[in-house]
C-alpha cells in the first residue's frame, strides 16, 4: 500500500505502548514519588530541627531593672550565648526566689549575698572579696569603689584634712550632703576604729552623720548640696578641693574632665597597715536544678572570664573585679589598683 505523503507513519505494534515503554515509565514515576517523600521527610527534619533551636529552653539572665538596658546590649554584642533577659524589679525580695521553674541561667543584682553584718547601721562586710571575688555561691562581676578624686595636680588628702581646720590646711574636701549615701559613706570612713572594726551601737553613727554635716569643713551650705552642684567646685581654677564619691559619678563625666582628676583611696590613720574600701557590688548567682548543672557552666565561664568583666563594667560604668581585666582609663586603672590592694569591703544595704 501507498503511504499518501504528509500522512503519519503508523507505530509498530498498532500505536498501542508496548510492555516495555509502560515499565520504564512506571519506574520513573515511582522514582519521582520516592523522590518527592524523601524531599519531604528532609523538609521536615530541617523544620524540626530549626523548631528545636528557636524554642528549646534558652538561658535565662534575671537582672536588676537598673542594669537590665545594659544587660540587654551586651547579650546582643558580646560573642557570648544566646539567652533570654528579664527585668527584675526593685524591692522584690530575694531575687532567686522570681526565677521561673524548669529554667536555668544566673540572678544579676546588687542584691548579692548577706555578708558579715555590721550592727548598728545596716551595713554588711565582705572579708578579702578583692582576692576571692566569691562569696556564699555568689561571683562578683563588677564593683563601684568609693574613691577621693582631685585635679591632677594637687596632692591627695591626709587624715589631718579631716579634722575641723575651716580655713587651714591645703585644701578641703566638698559634701553633697543632700544625698544620704554621701553622709553614710563619711560617717563609715570617720567611725572606723580599726580596720574593718565599727562600732555597734546606733547612736555612735547617728552622732557620726550629725559631725559629718556640722562639724567638719566642707564648704558652706554643705548640707543642702547635690552631686550636680559639687562637681563644678572640683574643676575651679583657684583653691584645692578633694571630693569622695563612687567611680560611677566621675566615669559619668565627659572625657575631657575626667581627663583632668586623678583618684585616691580615702586617708586612713598611718598606724593601719590594711584598708578597706566602700564600694556598690554587682553579683551573679546560679539558678536551675542540679541536672542543669552542666548547661550551666559554660555560662559561669564566661561570666568570670577578664574579657566578660571588662564588657560589663564599661557598660555599668563601674570596674572590672578581674585582675586581667583591661581599664577604661588611668581612673579607673588606679581605682582597680586601690580595689585590689584592699583586705576587705563593706556597703550598705540597698
Amino acid at each position: 500500500m501507498d503511504v499518501q505523503k504528509g500522512s503519519p507513519r503508523p507505530r509498530p505494534g498498532g500505536g498501542k505502548k508496548t510492555g516495555a515503554q509502560g515499565g520504564t515509565k512506571k519506574k520513573q514515576k515511582n522514582r519521582r514519588r520516592r523522590l518527592f517523600m524523601l524531599c519531604g521527610a528532609g523538609g521536615l527534619l530541617v523544620l524540626g530541627f530549626t523548631a528545636f533551636v528557636l524554642l528549646r529552653p534558652r538561658p535565662l539572665f534575671l537582672v536588676d531593672e537598673e542594669f537590665s538596658a545594659a544587660w540587654n546590649r551586651l547579650i546582643r554584642e558580646s560573642p557570648g550565648p544566646r539567652a533570654e533577659v528579664r527585668s527584675l524589679p526593685p524591692g522584690s525580695g530575694a531575687p532567686a526566689d522570681h526565677f521561673p521553674p524548669n529554667r536555668y541561667g544566673f540572678v544579676i543584682s546588687r542584691s548579692g549575698p548577706a555578708g558579715e553584718e555590721i550592727p548598728g547601721p545596716g551595713c554588711r562586710r565582705f572579708p578579702d572579696l578583692s582576692r576571692t571575688r566569691q562569696y556564699g555561691g555568689w561571683t562578683l562581676l563588677a564593683a563601684d569603689p568609693w574613691m577621693v578624686f582631685r585635679r591632677h595636680q594637687y596632692t591627695g588628702p591626709v587624715r589631718a584634712n579631716l579634722q575641723d581646720r575651716r580655713g587651714e590646711g591645703p585644701g578641703s574636701f566638698l559634701m553633697p550632703g543632700a544625698n544620704p549615701e554621701a553622709v553614710e559613706a563619711w560617717a563609715a570612713q570617720t567611725v572606723q576604729e580599726r580596720p574593718g572594726l565599727f562600732p555597734p551601737e546606733p547612736s555612735a553613727w547617728e552622732a557620726a552623720k550629725e559631725a559629718v554635716l556640722f562639724r567638719h569643713s566642707f564648704q558652706d551650705g554643705a548640707a543642702s548640696y547635690t552631686w550636680v552642684q559639687v562637681w563644678p567646685i572640683l574643676f575651679r581654677e583657684t583653691g584645692v578641693y578633694w571630693l569622695y564619691a563612687p567611680l560611677s559619678r566621675a566615669r559619668a563625666l565627659s572625657p575631657y574632665q575626667m581627663g583632668l582628676l586623678d583618684a585616691t583611696r580615702f586617708p586612713e590613720p598611718e598606724t593601719w597597715n590594711e584598708y578597706g574600701m566602700q564600694a556598690g557590688l554587682l553579683w551573679a548567682a546560679p539558678a536551675g536544678s542540679e541536672k542543669q548543672q552542666k548547661k550551666r557552666a559554660a555560662l559561669q565561664t564566661w561570666l568570670e572570664s577578664a574579657e566578660t568583666q571588662t564588657q560589663i563594667a564599661n557598660l555599668i560604668e563601674w570596674i572590672p573585679v578581674h585582675p586581667e581585666s583591661k581599664d577604661y582609663n588611668t581612673i579607673a586603672w588606679e581605682t582597680k589598683i586601690a580595689w585590689l590592694r584592699s583586705s576587705f569591703i563593706w556597703q550598705f544595704l540597698e
